[in-house]
């Protein structure tokens, strides 16, 4: 029977393949805490490491590239023109002093539902599901999900409503935080609507455990596979 992982376990694992493949971890280790602190450090390398790992669990290589930076537009990012994964450092630094990880949404029966205030394993690995998400919609070209979608599963549903009254009150904050046009489109996209879902599903999930074929599956779910 295949290991069912909770979100603590994943994160330890994930940080000892990260270990395990990069032959210099120590010394970019020891430059991070150097260079930003041990918390900020260890938050950095576990989002990187799962990140890693769930493109792995996709993509079966390791050619994706991935840096971390001192300063960026988003606190992570995958972008399709270089291909590659960015960890931003000073958005980690905000994070840790505002503490303020934000909540997600788990579906106790139709219907019903109830915020969950997010830990900080929480946010390492809704981020690192919600860009290898990306990665999925630029290289695997899926059907996501969008505001309007609607499937045979009632969770999905219930959390596609949920999100979507999310997004537009993020839109309308956006606007009256005079926000810049591309930053504005950038995350009230339609493949940042289906990144956002999918992140949260993965949390939900993660209540119980997955197992590593269970996280395969979140991470490509298409509306179509839910009709099958």
């Amino acid at each position: 029977m295949d290991k069912v992982y909770t979100s603590h376990n994943l994160i330890h694992f994930a940080m000892n393949e990260m270990k395990r493949e990069v032959a210099n971890y120590e010394m970019i280790e020891e430059t991070l805490i150097d260079n930003y602190g041990k918390e900020e450090a260890g938050i950095a390398i576990s989002i990187l490491s799962l990140i890693v790992y769930f493109d792995f669990l996709i993509f079966g290589d390791n050619k994706v590239g991935k840096k971390i930076v001192k300063k960026g537009y988003f606190f992570a990012s995958y972008g399709s023109k270089h291909d590659e994964y960015v960890i931003n450092m000073s958005h980690i630094k905000k994070l840790l002093r505002t503490r303020d990880f934000g909540y997600f949404l788990n579906i106790c029966k139709e219907g019903l539902f109830k915020e969950i205030k997010q830990s900080i394993e929480d946010v390492i690995i809704s981020t690192a599901a919600h860009e290898v998400r990306h990665r999925i919609q630029y290289k695997k070209k899926i059907k996501g999900f969008l505001k309007n979608t609607n499937t045979r599963d009632e969770t999905i549903n219930w959390l596609i409503k949920y999100r979507k009254i999310i997004a537009d009150q993020e839109k309308r904050d956006f606007l009256k935080e005079r926000r810049t046009r591309q930053y504005v489109k950038a995350r009230t996209s339609n493949n940042e609507f289906d990144a956002n879902l999918i992140e949260n599903y993965f949390l939900i999930a993660m209540l119980e455990g997955m197992n590593i074929e269970k996280m395969r599956k979140v991470l490509l779910l298409e509306p179509i596979r839910l009709f099958n």
